[in-house]
């Protein structure tokens, strides 16, 4: 056993379980939750022999204080095939704490967890998030169902979409954190995923203001019949120009809400598609150490076999590798869908430009009474710049998107 080894085993004897930054631990359950195998990470943090640990439920390490809504949470989402990360805090067998951020990923005969060290601002959120939510649970108060709703809702009002959402941001800030702590590097998939997620931000931020404009628009045409109709018979090309906007900006409209409402479109899905694409990133990362580490990993023990479980994280390594891969593609994908239909509301832009031309000269050759209506023009161009506007923000947030996803890509 080398100094430093010796040095972490001198355990206190109440706070925290000595857990460096920059360690990864990992244990692999079978689909019951029963510990199969680990690295020695986790025997020394959770200061359990492997006698103890294997074929030992994982909730053997549980904390009492944790909320048992986020192991409701945990549990139904693998139960769903898909892989989660959460903020735990564990209790060792001599009663010192540890938190981790953990990830859980499926696999065919159980699940496999990699844990980290949490140090950034996050964790200090989510630790008084998970003290409220404890007080709250009990025979008398939230049940686990409850209460991990209670989580999400909480989440929810900081911004998160979902909870998929918070725990891959969390993930990829424990990365960059952890990376800052041990003087490693900066993962620039990590940062470039955090540029993505923030042009998607400004993007689908203009995609509301956009729709907001397309609403407002839809009232001005109808001004201007009535008021060239008060004309006639000298308003009647004004009131029939009118019309023919109105008719170019409903089907503008018509066309912009079918695009975002209908099912699998590129500005509501790419979100989930980021998310995706990055939670499997920073997987591939954790499991490419921890590979590395059993590796290097020099104990023996009879209670498993050391060059099964490294077969299995290179594996998985491999495969969320792919899937990351994928997603890159897919984001790719979705960022183009978005370019044609930026293109597409671009030249029905230019059709209402004509039309509004159209009647600005009418309304030049009508008596003096018709003043009014050049303030209704006037309207038109307002809107329609605005609405040019937003496109343009939304069409170079996209090409941050297109780009940032590609450079993600091997060519």
């Amino acid at each position: 056993m080398s100094f430093i080894e010796k040095r972490i085993e001198n355990r206190p004897a109440s706070g925290e379980a000595p857990f460096r930054m920059g360690e990864t631990f990992y244990s692999r359950t079978d689909k019951r939750g029963l510990i199969l195998a680990g690295n020695e990470v986790f025997r020394r943090v959770s200061a359990y022999s492997w006698a103890e640990l294997i074929n030992a439920p994982h909730k053997t390490i549980r904390h009492p204080d944790m909320p048992k809504g986020v192991f409701w949470l945990f549990w139904d989402t693998l139960s769903k095939g898909e892989p989660i990360g959460a903020y735990v805090m564990n209790q060792a067998k001599d009663g010192l704490y540890y938190w981790v951020f953990a990830i859980a990923l499926p696999t065919s005969d159980g699940y496999i967890s990699l844990r980290i060290k949490p140090s950034s601002p996050v964790f200090d959120q989510i630790s008084e998030i998970y003290t409220d939510l404890h007080a709250k649970e009990g025979p008398d108060g939230n049940s686990p169902e409850q209460s991990s709703q209670a989580l999400i809702e909480v989440l929810k009002a900081q911004g998160f979409s979902d909870y998929s959402t918070f725990a891959t941001y969390a993930l990829t800030e424990e990365l960059l954190f952890m990376d800052r702590a041990i003087d490693r590097a900066r993962d620039r998939s990590v940062t470039t995923f955090k540029s993505i997620v923030a042009a998607v931000t400004e993007l689908q931020g203009f995609m509301t203001t956009l729709a907001e404009q397309f609403e407002a628009i839809g009232s001005i045409p109808t001004n201007m019949r009535l008021h060239a109709s008060r004309l006639e018979p000298a308003g009647g090309s004004l009131t029939a120009l009118s019309e023919n906007y109105w008719k170019m900006a409903n089907d503008m409209t018509t066309w912009f809400n079918g695009f975002t409402s209908s099912s699998g479109n590129a500005f509501a899905s790419i979100e989930e598609a980021i998310n995706n694409a990055m939670l499997n990133k920073c997987a591939e990362r954790l499991l490419e150490k921890t590979h590395g580490d059993l590796e290097r990993e020099r104990r023996v023990t009879d209670k498993f076999d050391l060059e099964i479980e490294k077969t299995q994280l290179k594996r998985l390594e491999t495969e969320y590798a792919s899937n990351a891969l994928t997603g890159l593609r897919l984001i790719e994908q979705k960022s183009q869908h978005i370019a044609n239909a930026i293109s597409i509301l671009k030249r029905h832009i230019s059709g209402l430009s004509t039309t509004r031309i159209m009647c600005k000269i009418e309304a030049a050759n009508l008596p003096a009474d018709a003043e009014g209506l050049n303030g209704i023009i006037g309207d038109f161009g307002r809107f329609q710049d605005a609405i040019e506007h937003s496109l343009e923000q939304i069409n170079r947030h996209n090409i941050v998107v297109q780009s940032q996803a590609r450079s993600l890509i091997p060519r």
